[in-house]
């Protein structure tokens, strides 16, 4: 109990200005500005290492980014009273396997060079579905911006939010896409056969059609996205699902590693709020007094003033999404 009170005081007197500390809080002197600068400069390295190094060049953004993703796209079904897409191991095989085609020969289409189409990707794994679609995104190192670049998109949107779909799928795959290397993500969603519906018995041809960029977010940066659903001829066969050889952190933890921008900012916008607040009630207390301690002042006015700059420049450096010069393509089934 006597080291609590301790704490507390000693908490007291670094944050809150009154009579034993002159009303100079601890956080506002040189010393403490100086090493609390430091720390935020390591912390915003670190940062830039992670989301330009780390997330492109480590195998260890495949282990979290699905998890992440499926994530995200449940928490939109939630908030629109659908039920939750089971993660499926097979069908995130699938996923990985045209991520990593895509990857290997460097493009971005449902349809690969060779005239593989999305469901050759399902039918290579013999996963037994009804219905399937398939989401595709590149130039992302934000898994919270792909799930919103898809769902500012009608097309990508109805995909998430289909009914029908019981399982989802997620693979990525770093590779060279315009002469730049790029993280290349790819989403499955179906329906197993086994779910109680029936196999569908005629094919739906595929169109391409063109998304208005309008009807997507903008920012600074072009990026693309595409959509493909259909309801094809396929029996159901009998598939047992193995276990992913890969154990994914838990969603939360997942979303929170792969979204590292969105996690920046609401970090740096806490601080600053937090820091902007003591250094009101410090000015509140001088103007009581009607004293005004200038170094004190000058260290609060600093310490906000950093955090501010580096929300202001990680706010303009934000992941690639989907810019007002660039139209999403789209498939649907007609």
């Amino acid at each position: 109990m006597r080291k609590m009170k301790k704490f507390l005081k000693s908490v007291k007197h670094y944050l809150i200005p009154h009579r034993r500390n002159r009303y100079k809080p601890g956080i506002f002197s040189r010393e403490s500005v100086g090493a609390l600068v430091l720390c935020l400069l390591i912390i915003e390295g670190l940062y830039l290492i992670q989301i330009h190094v780390v997330l492109k060049n480590n195998g260890f953004l495949a282990a979290v980014l699905p998890a992440a993703i499926t994530s995200l796209t449940n928490a939109d079904r939630s908030t629109e009273g659908l039920g939750a897409l089971a993660e499926d191991p097979l069908l995130a095989t699938a996923a990985q396997a045209k991520a990593d085609d895509m990857a290997a020969k460097g493009y971005f289409a449902h349809v690969s060079p060779d005239g593989k189409t999305p469901w050759y990707w399902l039918d290579s794994v013999k996963y037994p579905y009804t219905y399937a679609g398939e989401n595709l995104a590149v130039d992302f190192t934000d898994s919270k911006d792909v799930e919103t670049a898809w769902m500012n998109s009608p097309m990508h949107r109805a995909n998430i939010l289909k009914a029908q779909y019981t399982h989802i799928g997620v693979g990525i795959a770093q590779g060279m896409y315009q002469g730049k290397e790029t993280t290349f993500v790819v989403q499955f969603f179906a329906t197993r056969s086994e779910d109680g519906a029936a196999p569908a018995t005629a094919t739906a041809p595929v169109t391409i059609v063109s998304v208005p960029a309008s009807e997507l977010a903008t920012t600074q940066k072009p990026s693309r996205v595409l959509g493909v659903e259909t309801t094809p001829a396929k029996p159901a066969v009998a598939v047992e699902s193995k276990p992913s050889a890969v154990t994914a952190p838990s969603a939360p933890v997942a979303v929170a590693v792969t979204s590292p921008a969105h996690f920046m900012l609401y970090a740096l916008s806490v601080l600053a709020g937090f820091f902007l607040i003591i250094l009101l009630i410090t000015l509140a207390v001088h103007a009581r007094r009607r004293y005004v301690y200038v170094e004190v002042l000058t260290g609060g006015f600093a310490l906000v003033g950093v955090v501010v700059l580096l929300l202001v420049y990680n706010q303009g450096t934000l992941p690639i999404v989907p810019g007002a010069s660039e139209s999403a393509s789209a498939a649907i089934a007609l």
